[in-house]
């Protein structure tokens, strides 16, 4: 009707990853660092795989209360197998090749209200409630050492199941409360709280390192508050300041020990300015936020919960010169620090947490009423800020530039896309490849394609 609306959305994403290619061992027996080489002849019967399917119903009333109503409910399923590692040097993994994959399932839903509280709609309050129900395990194939070796790398010949994260089910409730207060023509309020309980139940189960761990029931609640403002200095230029919390879940680690039954609660603070003009739009903001029970991998598998802080700056800017050109880029630098014995001494996270100095630019041409060509840049930083480069996720990080190449044309009623990754065929490895402390995971970007 013209005030309801009902839309049942349903997607569905399968990808499989057959190839005779994996990557060749004998490389780590080469003295200094080593860039990942491939090989032919992989013999793997269970390939890399994501499956995503995710159905959702969404209801909207444009009339009650006075305000819009806007119900959702959903169900996601959800499966990834990752490819084979070689663990055998970590305790923690079991001293096994293993194969992992995730499995879950979620539902849940959401029920909303935006209520105007004057005549002049000027007060506004967001309500409501949410639920969230989710289903996970992550299993592993163990797969036999003396056929991997004998093979050069190339067998997987698998031996059996093991867990690496246990059966779990988790479920959340949320209930919230925002209100947004237009108090004049250049001062906007806004402030909420939201109330969350959480209940998580594991199963008994045995580690990869071959230890038995009891199951059982954990849950914890938080109250969070968020309060902001932006001040419109002129009809261009923009204000604003926000204080935000965030829950995030317990980890799932190795033994319920592990499992501190305490949410992880998130500072956000953020200022900056926005300014919008007819050729000429720009942000610039700074950001800090902090948590007294931050998660950090400390190695594959090992999770440590301690005093966190994590700040930085962020711009942007898009430009137009002419009626046919544009140019642009972004601009964020971040640092984070950790309290890893929870004696006030910090120092600087891993890289896997904060990334290097990254800058983008790009500056597009409207060639034709239905033809744009671009060309857009990259440039990621240089992070060494770690005075033991063997330790997990602190290895140096070293810069690199890259520069593609994107053409848009209009066909009937959609666009065809055409274009050209690292148009320069820069030889680089990405900042996740530079982390990596074992070097078959040190694996260079593609070249131009």
């Amino acid at each position: 009707t013209e005030d309801q609306r009902l839309q049942l959305t349903i997607n569905h994403f399968q990808a499989t990853q057959n190839t005779d290619f994996t990557v060749d061992p004998s490389i780590t027996a080469i003295a200094g660092r080593q860039r990942s080489q491939a090989i032919d002849g992989l013999d793997l019967d269970t390939p890399q795989t994501s499956n995503n399917t995710v159905v959702s119903l969404d209801y909207s009333h444009s009339n009650v209360l006075n305000g819009n109503l806007k119900g959702q409910i959903y169900y996601r399923d959800y499966l990834t197998r990752f490819f084979p590692f070689d663990g055998r040097a970590s305790v923690s993994l079991g001293n096994s090749i293993f194969q992992s994959e995730i499995d879950s399932t979620e539902w849940g839903g959401r029920l909303q209200l935006d209520t105007p509280l004057t005549g002049e709609k000027n007060l506004r309050l967001l309500w409501g409630a949410d639920y969230n129900n989710e289903s996970t395990a992550q299993p592993v194939n163990i797969f036999d050492p003396v056929t991997f070796d004998s093979s050069g790398g190339l067998s997987y010949r698998n031996t059996g199941k093991r867990t690496w994260v246990p059966s779990l089910n988790q479920d959340s409730l949320g209930l919230f409360g925002q209100l947004n207060w237009r108090a004049n023509d250049w001062l906007t309020l806004l402030g909420g709280i939201r109330h969350e309980q959480v209940g998580l139940s594991v199963d008994d189960f045995t580690t990869l390192g071959g230890n038995t761990v009891q199951g059982g029931d954990l849950s914890y609640d938080a109250t969070l508050f968020n309060l902001g403002g932006v001040v419109d200095v002129t009809d261009n230029i923009s204000l604003f300041a926000s204080f935000a919390q965030v829950l995030r879940n317990a980890p799932v680690g190795f033994s319920l020990a592990t499992l501190q039954p305490e949410a992880q609660r998130v500072n956000n603070y953020e200022i900056g300015v926005r300014g919008n003009w007819q050729n000429l739009r720009f942000s610039l903001a700074g950001f800090y936020n902090s948590s007294d029970l931050g998660t950090t991998f400390t190695a594959p598998g090992e999770i440590l919960r301690a005093p966190e802080r994590v700040y930085g700056v962020e711009a942007t800017m898009d430009a137009r010169v002419g009626e046919s050109w544009q140019l642009g880029g972004t601009f964020s630098l971040s640092a984070g620090e950790i309290d890893r014995l929870n004696t006030g001494n910090y120092t600087p996270l891993d890289g896997f947490r904060i990334a290097p100095v990254k800058l983008t630019a790009y500056v597009q041409h409207q060639t034709t009423p239905g033809w744009q060509n671009r060309l857009q840049l990259l440039y990621s930083g240089d992070r060494d800020v770690f005075s033991n480069n063997t330790v997990f996720g602190q290895l140096p990080i070293s810069s690199y530039v890259t520069l593609d190449y994107i053409s848009r044309i209009n066909v009937g009623p959609g666009k065809l896309e055409i274009g050209i990754a690292n148009l320069l065929n820069t030889d680089y490895f990405p900042v996740v490849s530079q982390l990596q402390p074992n070097e078959l995971s040190n694996a260079a970007a593609r070249g131009r394609f």
